[in-house]
């Protein structure tokens, strides 16, 4: 008997400890709470390489902006409403043979710039994204009026309606949801192992562009601090005849193939975001009547986005 019981002691022994060996599971996904507000903080560059007729001029954009993004609600079927408030917006741009241009919400009045006009118009107006509980955006509300104020804005009518279309093309709720979404196929929104790798895809919508699809590779790196690190590398592609751009391009883009390196950095307990950094490079072509322009080398795309979560 006394044998047995020894048995059953060392059984439930070793099963306790392996138990306390065993890797750890955690539930990484975004989290909304009602009344939670965040600002973030981030910079984007963009710069195009393979620009003129010797593929040998680029041109350069930096944009700066910080935000707020507070839920004023939950739905009955878990749906987020997040509003969200841009408090500044600002830009520099570098065009082959131009001086550089700056502009900046915080100290600039449109009337500096009246290119720049929109950005002006986007700040303290606030706008509603609805959140499902993977972190997608699947509703936008209130931006079209935004929109509205800004093709009201315009002096010129003639402006106003050269302008509605890439304006409408630029601020759609498709472009919306997609720049608001973008750590949404990463995050797993599941229980996972720091060292497991996991599959997702998703679409990038860019203006004037062909649509284009992206197969990631994700890893849950490391966890310090209550923080997760989320690595992904991810490959550009179109299917197979979607590969250019529709009749209404201004320009007509022929897209060839890309990648996507990011790093995400989640709070674990909380489901909040604390910092990513995203890189795309997209490789393209213009196409002209005569053919393509650079059709050797095409052109090249690459942007750099940081955000942080600043309080």
């Amino acid at each position: 008997m006394k044998i047995k019981k020894l048995s059953l002691v060392s059984a439930v022994i070793f099963v306790l400890a392996v138990t306390a060996c065993a890797p750890r599971k955690e539930f990484l996904k975004l989290e909304f709470r009602k009344g939670e507000k965040i600002t973030y903080s981030g910079t984007t560059k963009t710069r195009i390489e393979g620009l003129g007729l010797l593929q040998s001029e680029s041109f350069e954009n930096v944009r700066e902006f910080t935000y707020t993004q507070e839920v004023i609600g939950i739905d009955k079927a878990g749906i987020a409403l997040v509003e969200i408030r841009f408090l500044r917006l600002a830009i520099s741009q570098n065009l082959p043979g131009l001086a550089n241009v700056k502009y900046d919400s915080d100290k600039d009045s449109e009337n500096a710039n009246p290119a720049f006009k929109p950005l002006k118009i986007l700040i303290n107006n606030p706008f509603i994204l609805h959140f499902d509980n993977q972190g997608r955006v699947v509703k936008v509300r209130g931006f079209d009026k935004i929109i509205d104020k800004l093709l009201d804005s315009m002096d010129n009518k003639e402006t106003e309606k050269s302008m509605r279309t890439l304006i409408q093309k630029s601020f759609s709720d498709e472009m919306i949801s997609q720049i608001f979404s973008n750590t949404s196929p990463i995050i797993p929104a599941k229980a996972i192992n720091i060292g497991e790798s996991w599959e997702s895809e998703s679409r990038l919508s860019l203006v004037f562009f062909p649509e284009i699809r992206i197969k990631y590779q994700n890893t849950y790196a490391s966890k310090e601090k209550g923080i997760a690190k989320i690595i992904s590398k991810g490959v550009m592609y179109s299917e197979e005849g979607k590969n250019e751009s529709n009749g209404d391009s201004l320009l007509p883009m022929i897209f060839k193939n890309g990648e996507l390196e990011g790093q995400i950095y989640l709070n674990v307990r909380k489901g909040v975001v604390e910092r990513f950094e995203m890189t795309h490079n997209i490789r393209m072509a213009i196409k002209m009547e005569l053919g393509q322009l650079g059709s050797k080398g095409g052109q090249k795309i690459i942007t750099h986005t940081e955000v942080t979560h600043v309080k």
